[in-house]
């Protein structure tokens, strides 16, 4: 759900917010009086709210777009997030608490004509994610307590990325120059009570530059 705001002179604003709410499990494994498991029904629930900005200018050939979105338990808006539990009920349930993430970023672009038929085009980008660890404390780090979307725990604590690109359109062919660098913070010993690897902090940073050819028809 949003909002959106489109003036004459270019700008596009857009504000809203993504609602998730799941249930986890249905059934649950507890002892009887004598011991032995049995299974029950149970109402398990995670309801999270990721709010989000976007912003958009255009004038001429220059646009500039942008987007920042701090979310809870983003696997499902591709962030590296998950959730889970926070406490153990004796009836059974569980309660759950979301991770916290944040991305950001912005794209500049201009475009001039060099002729006829032809046009080169300018692009940088940037981009920010920080992981804000769990909402609450977590009952341990047992597996079968937490899951990500991958089913694993998340060492990575922030990244950042900045990629200058090249395009040259001719026509229907066009061809493009990108070079692209990407550093990430990683940490060790998970931690339960805040949902971080924060021990022996490092970074590792990885460079790209690759070539790409397009043919529209």
């Amino acid at each position: 759900m949003g909002l959106n705001f489109h003036h004459e002179c270019g700008i596009l604003l857009r504000a809203g917010a993504d609602v998730l709410s799941i249930s986890p499990r249905r059934l649950a494994t507890v002892k009887d009086a004598n011991g032995n498991d049995v299974q029950i029904k149970v109402n398990d629930r995670l309801t999270t709210v990721s709010p989000f900005l976007y912003l958009q200018y255009k004038h001429g050939e220059f646009t500039l777009k942008a987007k920042t979105l701090f979310a809870e338990a983003g696997e499902h808006v591709n962030l590296n997030g998950g959730y889970g539990v926070k406490r153990i009920n004796e009836d059974g349930s569980w309660e759950y608490t979301p991770t916290r993430n944040s991305s950001s970023w912005i794209t500049l672009s201009y475009g001039g004509k060099v002729g006829e038929k032809s046009k080169l085009q300018g692009i940088l980008f940037g981009g920010y994610v920080r992981n804000f660890g769990t909402k609450e404390a977590l009952v341990d780090t047992a597996k079968e307590h937490f899951f990500f979307s991958k089913n694993s725990f998340s060492n990575l604590n922030r990244l950042w990325r900045v990629s200058p690109t090249l395009l040259w359109t001719i026509w229907k062919f066009q061809l493009g120059l990108e070079y692209e660098v990407t550093s990430a913070q990683y940490g060790e010993n998970f931690s339960a009570e805040t949902g971080l690897a924060e021990d022996n902090l490092h970074w590792v940073t990885n460079h790209k530059i690759q070539l790409m050819t397009k043919f529209n028809f």
